[in-house]
């Protein structure tokens, strides 16, 4: 069975230079100055609902729904819950760092291992031990 995917969420990277796409169960890296050419792609756990680089550039955060309910190919998963997983950008390693029954949402790496998003209708800070 062949299903149409369409993309989830996409991020540039903090130097400006990469996107990334959240399409299907990978993040597809594209170099802004040849987007004609995939960089990587990595694979990930499920599909990505959002995406956060970290502020080196060095790897990023995607959340994705655990959610076993069934939705159309060209929709993302967003039911609850949610976990937060880290991987770097050359798709070395994949490991998760959080899981929040109530969802996860609005990611942004501000510095060093600090970040913030919105769940349960408050802001957290989540500091990472990678």
């Amino acid at each position: 069975m062949h299903g149409f995917f369409t993309i989830s969420d996409y991020a540039f990277s903090p130097d400006g230079k990469i996107v990334a796409f959240g399409f299907a169960n990978f993040i597809w890296l594209y170099d802004l100055s040849r987007p004609e050419r995939l960089l990587r792609k990595i694979p990930v756990v499920k599909r990505p609902i959002e995406l956060c680089w970290s502020p080196d550039g060095k790897s990023l955060l995607y959340v994705i729904s655990e959610s076993n309910e069934p939705l159309e190919p060209s929709s993302a998963q967003t039911g609850l819950p949610h976990s937060l997983h880290w991987v770097d950008k050359e798709g070395k390693e994949d490991l998760i760092t959080l899981r929040e029954e109530k969802g996860i949402r609005n990611l942004q790496w501000l510095k060093g291992q600090d970040v913030f998003c919105i769940s349960r209708g408050n802001l957290w800070k989540v500091t990472l031990c990678l």
